[in-house]
This record gives C-alpha cells, sequence and structure tokens, in this order.
C-alpha cells in the first residue's frame, strides 16, 4: 500500500471545533435525566451507584434494559463515584466532550481518506453539528452510541495505519479496540465489515488468503458477543403494521440518507406506518433505487464505494431485518451512520469544484448547527420532549408517556387530557401494564367528579393490569356508587391474589355496610389467620360476631383488641373499643 498523504496536524481548528461544540452543547449541562431509561440505566441501576468488585463483576455478566453494555454502565459508575448523580451534570459533559473526541477521530479520519483534496474540517464540522447528533449527546441513555462510535472509528485508523505501515502493534491495537467497542455495545459489529471495506479501499485483494485470515480475531469476537447479546436481548417488538415488516427495510435504508441532507421533523420516537404504500413511502423507495442506482453507476470509485457500504454496513443493524422495537427511526442511529454518506457524497467531488463544495459545506454547516441549537431545547425536560413529539408524530404514544408525567406532578387536568386521547385513539405499543397505569390514573382523577366513570376506567385498569391495588381500587369504586355485587367480585378477586390488610379491610367493610356479617367474620378470620393480626381485624370481628351471637368468641376478640390498644400507647381513648365494651355488657 502506498504512504497516505495528509496534511500536517494544526491544533487550532480542532480547538475551534472543540469550542463550538461546547457552545452548541452547552445548554444540556443544566438539563436533568430524562424519563425515558435514565431511571433504568443509572437512577435506578443499583450496581453501579457503588464502585466494588461484586458490582464490577455484576455488570459484566448482566444486562442493563435488556442491552449487554458493561463498558457502558461501568463508565457511569465512574462518573457516579467522582460525582455523584444528584444532578446529570457530570453526565452531560462526559457526553459533550466523547462528541469532542469523536469528532476529532472523524477529522483524523478525513485527513487519511481525502488527504489534501478536501478541507477535513468539513467532514468534522458536519459530523459535529449534525442535528441527527442531538440525541445521541443529550440523551445520557445514548451514550453507549457516543462510546462505541470512539471506538469504532479509532479502530479504523489503526487498521488503516495497519494496511499502511504493517506494523503489527497496530493490528493488535485494532482487536483490542474492536473487542472494547462491543463491550459498549452491539452495534460495533459492522466494524468486522469495515474492515474489507478498507482493504479494498486500499487496493488489497479482500479475499486473498492472508486478508482473509487476518479477519479471523475480529469474526471470532463478533461471534461471542452476538451470543451474549442473544442471550440477554428479550423479545422486544412494538410493531404494530398490518403487513410485512420487512416491506419497509429499503424505506428505512433511505430514511436516514433523507435524514442526512433534510434533517427537519425529528422526533425521539416515530410512528409505525398505518398504510404501506404512501406517498411517503413511495418517495423513500425511489430514494432506495435511487442509491443502488448510484452505487452501481460510480462501482469503480474506491473511496465512493467505502461511503455507500460504510453507511450500509452500519444501518442495517437498525432497519426490521433485525429490530422492531418503538419505531421504524431513531435520530441515535444515524450518528455514526451518515458519515459514510458524506463520505460517499465528497468523493464524487472534482479538484475544480473543491473550492465549491467548501463553500457550500460551509453554508450547510451553518444551517445544521442553527437546526441542532434549536433541536437541543426539546430536551430540557422529558415533558417538553414528548410534546415536541406530538408535533411531528399523530399516534397517541406521546401523549401517554406525557400523560402519566403531568399525573405523577399533579398536573392532574393536562393529564387526564392526555389519558382520554389515548383512550380515543390505543397505541398497541403501551404494555398492557401501562393501560393498567393509564385508566388507574383516570379513575382516580374522576372519583369526585363522576363516581361511575372513575369505576369504569378503575375496572378497565383491572381488565388490563389485575394487580392487587387496581382490583381493590374497582371495588372501592363500585361500591362508592353502590354496585355492591361488582364490588363484592372484585374484593374477593382481590383477596385470591393477595391477602393484603388494605384489600381485606375494604372487603370487610362492605360486608360490614351490607350487614352480611357472617361474610364479614369469615374474612376478618382469614386476615388474622394470614398473619395480620392488627387492632382493626379484632374489632372488625369481634363486632361480627356480637351481630351473629358469637359471645365468648367476641369476648376473646374484644380482650385481645384491647391488649394491642394498651400496647400502641395511644393516649386517646377508642370510641369503637368503647362500643364494644358496652354491646359485650348489655347483649344477653
Amino acid at each position: 500500500m502506498k504512504t497516505v498523504k495528509i496534511a500536517s496536524y494544526k491544533p487550532l481548528p480542532i480547538l475551534v471545533l472543540g469550542v463550538l461544540i461546547f457552545f452548541l452543547f452547552g445548554p444540556i449541562i443544566g438539563f436533568d435525566f430524562i424519563a425515558i431509561d435514565d431511571g433504568g440505566q443509572i437512577l435506578e441501576n443499583e450496581k453501579i451507584h457503588r464502585l466494588t468488585l461484586g458490582n464490577v463483576l455484576e455488570i459484566f455478566s448482566s444486562a442493563t434494559v435488556s442491552m449487554y453494555q458493561p463498558l457502558t454502565s461501568l463508565f457511569f459508575a465512574l462518573i457516579i463515584g467522582v460525582f455523584g448523580f444528584k444532578t446529570a451534570a457530570a453526565f452531560h459533559v462526559a457526553s459533550i466532550l466523547i462528541h469532542v473526541l469523536n469528532t476529532c477521530l472523524v477529522y483524523a479520519l478525513s485527513q487519511r481518506l481525502f488527504q489534501k483534496k478536501i478541507n477535513p474540517l468539513l467532514l468534522a464540522s458536519l459530523f459535529a453539528f449534525h442535528p441527527l447528533s442531538v440525541e445521541a449527546v443529550a440523551w445520557i441513555s445514548a451514550t453507549s452510541s457516543l462510546l462505541f462510535t470512539s471506538f469504532f472509528l479509532l479502530g479504523i485508523l489503526q487498521y488503516d495505519q495497519y494496511l499502511e505501515h504493517g506494523q503489527k502493534k497496530n493490528y493488535r491495537a485494532c482487536i483490542l479496540v474492536f473487542l472494547l467497542g462491543c463491550f459498549c455495545k452491539i452495534q460495533m459489529l459492522p466494524f468486522v465489515g469495515v474492515l474489507f471495506l478498507l482493504d479494498y479501499l486500499r487496493g488489497k485483494r479482500v479475499f486473498q488468503k492472508e486478508t482473509v485470515y487476518s479477519k479471523i480475531p475480529f469474526v471470532f469476537i463478533a461471534f461471542i458477543f452476538t451470543c451474549v447479546a442473544l442471550q440477554f436481548r428479550k423479545d422486544q417488538t412494538a410493531f404494530v403494521g398490518d403487513y410485512n415488516p420487512f416491506l419497509l427495510v429499503p424505506s428505512q435504508i433511505a430514511w436516514y440518507g433523507m435524514k442526512a441532507f433534510f434533517p427537519l421533523n425529528l422526533s425521539i420516537v416515530y410512528d409505525w406506518p398505518t398504510v404501506l404504500f404512501s406517498k411517503a413511502f413511495v418517495a423513500l423507495n425511489v430514494g432506495f433505487i435511487a442509491l443502488g442506482f448510484l452505487i452501481f453507476r460510480n462501482r469503480r470509485n474506491p473511496l465512493f464505494l467505502f461511503g455507500s457500504l460504510f453507511y450500509l454496513a452500519n444501518i442495517i443493524l437498525h432497519t426490521t431485518l433485525f429490530t422492531r422495537f418503538l419505531g421504524p427511526y431513531a435520530d441515535r442511529y444515524g450518528y455514526l451512520s451518515i458519515l459514510g454518506i458524506w463520505i460517499a457524497a465528497f468523493s464524487l467531488v472534482g479538484q475544480k469544484r473543491v473550492k465549491t463544495l467548501h463553500i457550500v459545506g460551509g453554508l450547510v454547516v451553518a444551517v445544521f448547527f442553527l437546526v441542532a441549537r434549536q433541536q437541543t431545547t426539546h430536551w430540557k425536560d422529558t415533558i417538553s420532549l414528548w410534546s415536541k413529539n406530538l408535533e411531528h408524530q399523530t399516534s397517541s404514544f406521546s401523549n401517554g408517556m406525557r400523560g402519566q408525567l403531568y399525573f405523577e406532578k399533579g398536573m392532574y387536568a393536562a393529564a387526564q387530557r392526555d389519558f382520554e386521547i389515548i383512550e380515543q385513539d390505543p397505541d398497541p405499543r403501551f404494555e398492557p401494564e401501562k393501560y393498567g397505569y393509564l385508566y388507574s390514573a383516570l379513575g382516580l382523577m374522576t372519583t369526585e367528579s363522576d363516581g361511575v366513570k372513575s369505576a369504569e376506567y378503575f375496572d378497565r385498569a383491572a381488565q388490563f393490569d389485575p394487580s392487587p391495588s387496581n382490583l381493590e381500587n374497582a371495588g372501592l369504586a363500585y361500591q362508592k356508587i353502590q354496585s355492591f355485587e361488582k364490588a363484592e367480585s372484585f374484593y374477593l378477586r382481590c383477596a385470591e391474589m393477595s391477602s393484603t390488610p388494605k384489600c381485606l379491610s375494604s372487603l370487610s367493610a362492605l360486608y360490614f355496610e351490607l350487614e352480611q356479617f357472617e361474610k364479614g367474620e369469615d374474612i376478618t378470620t382469614k386476615a388474622i389467620t394470614s398473619g395480620h393480626k392488627t387492632l382493626i381485624f379484632y374489632k372488625m370481628r369481634c363486632f361480627f360476631r356480637i351481630q351473629t351471637r358469637q359471645m365468648e368468641l367476641a369476648q376473646a376478640d374484644y380482650r385481645e383488641a384491647q391488649k394491642l390498644f394498651i400496647q400502641s400507647d395511644s393516649k386517646i381513648p377508642d370510641p369503637i373499643l368503647t362500643s364494644l365494651g358496652q354491646m359485650l355488657q348489655v347483649t344477653p
């Protein structure tokens, strides 16, 4: 391989890029954690809260939010060990610094790919300020995308130097970097294919025995991590279309290419197409065909093929061939992938048009910077994020997510509006537990204003998620509107599932109201024999036994209730105990 001629290293452009990156993303340092995976990855992830040997071993032997990313979790643990996690500031600073590092690596890669033809500052700037990068940098849970990208780019540089100089230290460093990247995120796997692309780009015979053999360590590592990822990855699918999801693949590939040039209407969660042959679907498929035509037409341009296949290799893992999670696209998946599009596009620029490229490219970078700056403002809190999502996505998914946050903040009117939208237009991406939460919240918010509607909401909550709390709430709501038969059925289901004191107490109160004293005695006896030997159950059973003329047993319950009351050290007399004592004295 010929020596790669690169321009002399100039620190000033890198310094300027770093300053501009901090200016662009600086506001996010004051933003808090986002209520989308940040809880599972950081706030509630106890194994990263203390950096002990046991926790480190658990980090490397378990998944986090159904993903195997131990090095990312260890990175979070180090941040917590030094700065804590009362605020998200340290995590945001770390993300920005990694993005600066990745930009420097892109700058170095551009020098090696284009040598002195194109200013490496242009490619680095497009990478640094592209609006698709905002999600990866602003969302702490997307740190894994930043980290694996660092190792991906560093590995390319090491392997390219190995091809140039033939030094084994670069080859061994490349293997190590690939291994570390896999520990960050499974999306590192396309790196193996990119190595073959580099062989082709540098004039090596791709299928020569020596070339193929050099990939064996990488293939072995990739195989191991694929098995590990499949072991930990749950069957997560939220595909809702009434068509074969594989038909979306061409349009998904074209979508990221389109967003590389027109990064508008970006969202945190995108809707699955409800119908297949829409105008957007047809347009994207035409774009995919156009991409195929360009690849065929420029098949003798090694750098164009390298960039195009770099893009395809990285984006293919994020299509319905491999994943069908919340939506068909995600901005962070374009963070590294669209770098290939810029490489391919720049390879088509002739020497006479380089100056024009720099002028036009500079204008594009400026526009991207402004769009990205605006995009960062939506990450100030999770409610803002979902509100912005509703500007571009029509499904009720965002309403459900935002409504929950409104409800937890006590903004009940806003929460009710969002939840009622979901009720009218259900989103199949929500799990039954989510709908249980939604209808339970609606039931609570309508308890005072509309008892009948509240009972209906709690009933639906119990249908979706028959948890003890939902069953008991349904029972209470029906009891309130005097639908006693339904109330009893929900209480009994609750008691069968879990003999919680609250559920048994509510059922006892129902039997008291209905004057079904024998049933009341049975349920209070069940409570006491289940271990709930509390004052309330002894008082209630005492009353039920008085009413059923079981006076000796009632006297025993009364004495036990008196003992428990004395043990409570209460200074205020218990009027119910007093009343029970009077009843026992006057009853023959």
